[in-house]
């Protein structure tokens, strides 16, 4: 039944962005896939942790969110793009109060802890603290994880934390 409820939100959760980035469907009008797509790799990625064998579709994925999510000349994620022909749609700016780089570093750093883990790879993670942090407040965004290793160095006033980071789930 876990497993049947986690492919079932997959589907829910992916909708036309893994259709286009599978090959699964081929529209024959144009389909918007909006930001919020974007997120599903994400989902799916952190899903994976308890099921890898939902992370079949995440390279594709990943794939076609760096070759046609992303704007090559000036950097960020397009709002929206038509499955088609993979441009974007509408004359949005690529951020407003809705959307911001934020989600950009979460699909980033979510992409690289859960890639890693599914990989069985330890997850290297840098942090500053104006002041010094215990290693127990350390975390691997909103995964748990185990502190394999910990480095600090002073720089500019900050302590610096190279921490590295097994088991995450």
């Amino acid at each position: 039944m876990k497993r049947f409820l986690n492919n079932l939100l997959i589907i829910l959760l992916t909708g036309n962005l893994l259709a286009a980035c599978t090959g699964a469907a081929t529209p024959t009008a144009p389909t918007v896939v909006p930001t919020d797509g974007i997120l599903a790799p994400t989902n799916t990625a952190t899903l994976a942790l308890s099921d890898p064998s939902i992370s079949a579709p995440l390279p594709n994925t990943y794939d076609y969110y760096f070759r046609y999510f992303v704007d090559p000349k000036y950097g960020e994620f397009w709002n929206m793009l038509d499955t088609i022909d993979h441009k974007p749609v509408g004359d949005m700016p690529k951020a407003w109060p809705w959307k911001s780089a934020y989600h950009s570093f979460e699909h980033a750093l979510v992409g690289y802890i859960t890639s890693q883990q599914l990989e069985s790879q330890p997850v290297t993670l840098y942090y500053a603290f104006v002041t010094p942090a215990a290693p127990e407040s350390i975390h691997s965004f909103y995964l748990s994880a185990a502190q394999k290793t910990s480095e600090t160095s002073n720089v500019q006033g900050t302590t610096d934390y190279k921490v590295t980071f097994t088991g995450v789930q």
